[in-house]
């Protein structure tokens, strides 16, 4: 029988790993392909870009959602359908920092030096996170681990379970998680595309 610190793990492992790179990957081959040429020459704006490339880190983290929800049912895991809906909700809302510094990672680093890096930032933030059970239960490295957009995703499934939403630290942490990435997704941009 799969143990609930295994299931946590398939969905904080997988999930930001694949934004993340899914982010990163699109940027980094944009760049290879000359794309960023012709978005200087085009009227497309940063926020439209960064929108385009959004969805599409949706479009790729959605079937490895997917697959971590047909195993977390064929391992045992029972939620009526309104608990499956709000844990998808809030994994989708989690994604949104990992989306984020996919592309500032993109934009900052060479296409060769990419994957290891975002594969080590992955690692961190689920070690971290607990998606491999908690290494801190209480005291202040558990304030600081909770101040981790992983640390959220790690317990979205029990959010869904027993409250059907995140408690407000929750909203918090990713709002100034994203609040913070945002204008250094712009920089990160502007750097990249030669812009002042």
């Amino acid at each position: 029988m799969i143990t609930r610190v295994s299931k946590r793990g398939l969905d904080a492992m997988s999930i930001p790993s694949t934004g993340i790179r899914a982010t990163g990957l699109i940027k980094s081959y944009d760049s290879v392909q000359a794309v960023r040429g012709v978005l200087r020459i085009t009227p497309l704006r940063v926020r439209t870009d960064y929108v385009a490339k959004m969805l599409a880190a949706y479009l790729v983290a959605l079937p490895a959602l997917g697959l971590v929800f047909l195993a977390g049912a064929t391992l045992g895991v029972r939620l009526d359908a309104a608990q499956w809906f709000d844990m998808t909700g809030l994994l989708l809302i989690g994604l949104v920092p990992f989306i984020l510094m996919g592309l500032i990672l993109g934009h900052l680093i060479a296409t060769d030096a990419l994957v290891p890096v975002m594969g080590w930032l992955v690692v961190f933030f689920a070690l971290f996170g607990g998606a491999f059970g908690s290494l801190f239960n209480s005291g202040a490295m558990l304030t600081v681990v909770k101040l981790l957009p992983s640390y959220w995703l790690v317990h979205a499934g029990e959010a869904a379970l027993i409250r059907g939403d995140w408690p407000m630290e929750a909203w918090i942490v990713l709002a100034c998680w994203t609040a913070a990435l945002i204008p250094l997704a712009v920089v990160a941009y502007r750097h990249d595309t030669g812009e002042a």
